[in-house]
């Protein structure tokens, strides 16, 4: 609005007012009921440790404490887990009632065989996200492709996107040593030792992350 006595003189816009030849100021307002949504990757290579707790449930419990300071905050909640299939939370819900959901999908075991893609995620996910929505993802990526990222790209032109990148140690970088690795039922043991595993392991991982970190930085992500 045009300047008024008492304005501070810090948050006069200096390009408007050269504009109109006369004084404007800048004016502020609080963002309310923003859209926090949250995507949890629960599939199968989210269960997975080298040691101490699997990367899906690192996962779940991010989404159940943004879930919980979205509620805090009374801003709007909604989410979108990663499973066997995609599961949405119900539109048009207050952040109060899908907390209980969320909390029991979270811990629900996976009774089937995952073959979701992160292609899959995001052909959906543009339908049930508002204008200006918040959208926080916890996920290792470990399948995401360019195409996913630029899909991506586009949805953050009206929203803000955060990528949490989750992962084990042991996929950045394997000890050379045999390594046991079980699934629960059967047990594989693999020689870390090799010279040409460990270069084609490093490639691997450095492709997969430079890829999400250059669109992190293109895009302008958190």
């Amino acid at each position: 609005r045009m300047y008024q006595p008492g304005d501070d003189i810090r948050q006069i816009d200096w390009r408007v007012t050269a504009k109109y030849n006369k004084p404007f100021t800048k004016l502020y307002t609080e963002e309310k009921d923003q859209q926090i949504y949250l995507v949890c990757d629960l599939r199968d290579e989210m269960h997975f440790a080298g040691h101490g707790h699997f990367k899906s449930v690192l996962a779940g419990r991010l989404t159940a404490l943004s879930a919980f300071m979205a509620l805090q905050k009374k801003e709007s909640l909604a989410y979108a887990l990663m499973k066997d299939k995609l599961y949405f939370s119900t539109p048009n819900t207050s952040a109060d009632d899908l907390i209980a959901p969320l909390l029991s999908s979270l811990i629900e075991p996976i009774k089937e065989k995952s073959t979701l893609s992160f292609s899959d995620l995001i052909k959906k996910l543009g339908h049930n996200l508002r204008t200006g929505a918040s959208l926080i993802i916890f996920s290792d990526f470990h399948d995401i492709t360019p195409k996913d990222l630029e899909q991506l790209g586009h949805i953050s032109l009206k929203n803000s996107i955060t990528c949490i990148h989750i992962y084990d140690e042991l996929e950045h970088k394997l000890p050379k040593e045999i390594l046991p690795c079980s699934d629960g039922k059967e047990t594989l043991i693999l020689d870390a030792t090799s010279t040409n595993l460990q270069k084609d392991f490093k490639k691997a991982w450095e492709e997969q992350t430079n890829l999400l970190r250059k669109a992190t930085q293109k895009y302008g992500w958190g």
